[in-house]
């Protein structure tokens, strides 16, 4: 079996296209879209950014079958940290 993915990026989010080719018949090919929120100033921006890139990575990581369990002594962590603190509000 092999896999594929394509992704890229657009003006407000990702584009990925995923195929599977089973061997067995033609190629299967699945588009899906990840779409930034709208947002209102530039720190909204950039979470809506993140958070979208964040969905994409999942996504892709359920693609290729990488997945979590309580069970493993590691999994894979992805997500957005806000960094600000009341010492340092930028």
């Amino acid at each position: 079996m092999n896999w594929n993915a394509n992704i890229e990026k657009v003006s407000n989010g990702y584009i990925m296209e995923v195929e599977t080719d089973d061997g067995e018949g033609p190629p299967l090919t699945s588009t899906l879209v990840f779409e930034e929120a709208d947002s209102y100033d530039d720190m909204e921006e950039r979470k809506a950014e993140l958070d979208a890139f964040v969905k994409m990575v999942w996504e892709l990581a359920d693609y290729f079958a990488v997945s979590n369990s309580k069970h493993e002594k590691y999994n894979l962590r992805i997500e957005v940290e806000d960094e600000r603190c009341e010492d340092n509000p930028d």
